[in-house]
């Protein structure tokens, strides 16, 4: 059997057409995510709840070495011009 998380409170979550899911959060099961949506939606039998009350989740980031960068950065204008490193 896998294990199952619910991970509940982020204030926003996006679905894959950008609009946003107040109270959104993610269930998991054996490390693959099974449903996204308002935490009331989600299901109940999971082994654990985690708190993700300000946190950012962002399933399959690869290569984030400077990819993270640019995503949290996107719509900061003061953040699309500063340097990378340094």
């Amino acid at each position: 059997m896998n294990p199952a998380d619910n991970a509940r409170g982020a204030a926003r979550a996006g679905d894959n057409v950008g609009a946003e899911i107040r109270d959104g959060g993610l269930f998991v099961r054996g490390g693959v995510i099974e449903a996204v949506g308002p935490t009331s939606d989600l299901p109940q039998d999971a082994d654990r709840v985690i708190d993700m009350t300000g946190h950012v989740v962002i399933p399959g980031m690869v290569n984030t070495h400077h990819h993270l960068f640019q995503n949290l950065t996107r719509a900061v204008p003061g953040g699309q011009d500063a340097p990378l490193f340094g």
